[in-house]
């Protein structure tokens, strides 16, 4: 969207349209700016035939206009995004025959219905099916457009880091990378984003710090933990309401917690009850991925819980074991305690168990 307030200069290639997605005319011939043609293409092509390499020369132009000055670069990539679209020597750097199918393939045991919807944005595509099982091929052709994106990205990444380092900006420039969400790629019986499981809310997070050594963590870290990072990191005295908290130090220790709980949330509806607005909120501790669906007053509608001790694939909710209620009393109050949310109407109590 255009936010024309939150930036310095007028925003560039911010609204894709399908000559942005596409490079075949068959592709972008129809009318409808929202009716999707193909879910994947795979065309001969150079790299700028399709935005994200536009994108990629813009922000080393960019660079090369603010070189001589302190300045805050926003690069935001589409791919890898449905339709996955790349020109064709990513896809072979591929066999598609040899890309891994998808992991955990089913629904999850005792996982309410309304938790993964029925992932219509792939579905919306001509090329795929509207219901049913997608078949192998088309699966694998998916995938391998997927792997294609992604490799496609990580080069429009490099050319902007290469220039970086070709203008001498490396040694005293911080970098972040990091994604919007997570992607199902057929686990869990799902295609697509919007979902409070872990593939949905896991992504990578990369930051890049002039005189850091290299350093691997497994701490919870949250988006919104990125800014107070980026101020602390620069000298910079940031606003007193901030939710994140800075990670900086993490960056010299990467054995050190940070937080005891990574928080997302993603409303669905209640089809059985004519459409009941329902908001899911997830927490990822240590060992527990925890969801609770409230309804518009507050009442718990549902909850899963997923054991990643036992279970790191999210395949079983063991929301209704007994030998969990404990477990899930404490994660319950944790979650309203940090959300400031009202306890729900079911009142799980540690008392007694």
């Amino acid at each position: 969207m255009n936010d024309r307030i939150s930036w310095s200069v007028p925003e560039q290639l911010n609204m894709v349209t399908k000559h942005d997605q596409y490079v075949l005319e068959k592709n972008r011939s129809s009318t409808d700016e929202w009716h999707k043609t193909a879910s994947t293409e795979d065309v001969n092509c150079p790299d700028d035939a399709y935005i994200d390499g536009r994108i990629a020369n813009a922000a080393v132009d960019a660079l090369q206009s603010v070189k001589d000055e302190p300045f805050f670069l926003a690069v935001g990539f589409n791919k890898p995004h449905l339709p996955f679209a790349a020109p064709q020597r990513y896809w072979d750097l591929f066999d598609r025959n040899k890309v891994p199918m998808p992991l955990a393939p089913r629904r999850p045991i005792n996982c309410p219905a309304f938790a993964l919807g029925a992932y219509s944005e792939l579905r919306s595509y001509d090329d795929v099916v509207d219901t049913g099982p997608i078949p192998e091929e088309q699966i694998r052709q998916i995938l391998h457009g997927y792997y294609a994106a992604g490799a496609y990205t990580d080069t429009n990444i490099g050319r902007v880091m290469s220039e970086l380092e070709r203008l001498g900006l490396h040694e005293k420039t911080i970098v972040v990378l990091w994604a919007d969400h997570g992607w199902h790629l057929g686990e869990q019986d799902y295609w697509g984003k919007t979902t409070n499981f872990e593939v949905g809310t896991h992504v990578p997070l990369i930051v890049s710090v002039p005189g850091k050594s290299k350093q691997h963590s497994d701490a919870l870290i949250e988006l919104i933990d990125i800014y107070p990072t980026l101020t602390e990191l620069c000298h910079l005295k940031p606003p007193i309401d901030l939710q994140g908290k800075s990670f900086a130090a993490n960056l010299n220790h990467g054995g050190l917690p940070h937080k005891e709980a990574a928080y997302s949330q993603y409303p669905r509806q209640e089809l059985s009850t004519g459409g009941e607005a329902l908001m899911g909120y997830t927490m990822r501790t240590s060992r527990y991925r925890y969801t609770e669906w409230l309804r518009s007053n507050g009442s718990l509608r549902d909850l899963e819980l997923y054991d990643h001790d036992s279970d790191p694939h999210e395949t079983r909710n063991v929301g209704n074991q007994k030998t969990y209620a404990k477990a899930i009393a404490l994660l319950s109050k944790q979650m309203h305690r940090d959300l400031v949310l009202p306890m729900p109407a079911h009142s799980i109590q540690t008392e007694g168990l």
